[in-house]
């Protein structure tokens, strides 16, 4: 079970990121010839996880399913109108030591495409850590991932998940390392 699929009334509850890949192997394309690629290109990665292998470019598109965070965290409030706005939300790629930044692509609220780069963070072990920004319009957007051999598992977490995934990850390096010194 994912830290960001918590269990609402005994049941796992629906993932918040939906990850696709699209198939196409080519380091040219732009943002806007992805967007226009017709969605049979695009395959479904229930996992959460990318390897680039041999290839240098992977597009990816991700759509956020703010109601199924709604309905995960309204059971704090017992009202299932909550819904976290759209930079509430974190984005984290754990990756290997490829330290290669990635291209966040999204429709923004005046209307246009905006591309961010995103570079790894030392405080994060060199993974990618960032909150969406404030003006995106839509919650599909667009992850260009580029160096060969590059593996990441990707997944969004409100701000509260994402505290309490970091104090889990803690608790269990601490258990290991505590571990490995005993013995």
């Amino acid at each position: 079970l994912l830290m960001n699929s918590p269990i609402v009334n005994d049941k796992p509850a629906p993932e918040i990121l939906k990850v696709e890949v699209l198939t196409v192997t080519n380091n040219a394309w732009t943002i806007t010839e992805v967007l226009s690629s017709p969605a049979e290109l695009f395959i479904n990665n229930d996992v959460h996880y990318v390897n680039l292998g041999n290839e240098q470019v992977k597009w990816l598109k991700l759509t956020l399913t703010l109601t199924a965070t709604a309905t995960a965290t309204a059971t704090a409030t017992e009202s299932n109108d909550v819904t976290p706005s759209l930079d509430n939300f974190i984005l984290l790629l754990q990756k290997n030591r490829i330290h290669t930044p990635v291209e966040l692509h999204y429709f923004t609220n005046d209307k246009s495409w905006q591309k961010q780069l995103i570079y790894p963070n030392p405080q994060f072990r060199m993974n990618i850590v960032t909150n969406l920004p404030k003006n995106m319009a839509d919650t599909i957007f667009y992850l260009k991932l580029q160096g060969r051999y590059l593996r990441t598992s990707l997944d969004a977490f409100t701000n509260q998940e994402f505290l309490q995934h970091l104090q889990q990850f803690s608790l269990y390096s601490g258990l290991f390392f505590g571990m490995l010194v005993l013995f």
